[in-house]
């Protein structure tokens, strides 16, 4: 893939490069949770069909729901607003250095990639960060609020757990692609190299 590299606008401080450095980490951690997971037999080339209770069910993910809890708490940093290396937080701050049209072409470009990898509500109704956020309260942090439980028994009534953790998976990688794509784009910058990368189509 031909390359172009883009020299930031205005300087950007060691916090900020701090920030980004955090954000390429955490994605590594992420990026390596699935490929162990994918080592183990796990994998989202199952079907989706009704069960015996005529409810939305999936053939499963290849591994036991338990090993999906660190996929699901390595991810979650992304899509919290307070959190260091949310999505949006650190796409916007590149966005805020890099006025030159092909960065913000491609940043543009993996912004809709992030919003179109939503697999939940074709079957749930519900989007990706609200499965996420019921997944999260429900299986991994056991909250026992009223409104966690009513909400994830309406889900309960359309889809079963086996589909549930599977539209939550694939979404999770689907996402994933846009936080390569990130990742990819600020990976050469540095506090002496204020140059990001993004693909010569966006120029």
């Amino acid at each position: 893939m031909d390359t172009l590299e883009v020299e930031l606008s205005r300087p950007i401080g060691e916090e900020q490069i701090d920030q980004l450095d955090l954000f390429k980490s955490k994605y590594g951690q992420l990026r390596e949770n699935w490929l162990s997971l994918e080592m183990s037999g796990a994998n989202l080339s199952g079907w989706v069909g009704l069960d015996q209770e005529g409810k939305k069910s999936s053939t499963g993910l290849g591994v036991d729901i338990h090993r999906l809890k660190g996929l699901y708490v390595d991810f979650r940093h992304f899509i919290l607003e307070k959190d260091l290396v949310c999505f949006y937080k650190v796409r916007n701050l590149v966005q805020s250095y890099a006025h030159e049209s092909p960065a913000v072409n491609c940043l543009e470009s993996i912004k809709k990639h992030w919003q179109r990898s939503d697999k939940s509500t074709k079957y749930s109704d519900v989007s990706t960060e609200e499965l996420i956020d019921l997944t999260f309260n429900a299986d991994v942090f056991h909250v026992r609020d009223k409104a966690v439980i009513q909400s994830l028994a309406s889900i309960r009534e359309k889809v079963n757990d086996s589909l549930r953790h599977h539209l939550v998976v694939s979404s999770v990688i689907e996402k994933m692609h846009a936080l390569e794509k990130l990742a990819w784009v600020i990976e050469p910058l540095t506090i002496d190299y204020q140059k990001i990368r993004v693909p010569k189509c966006f120029a």
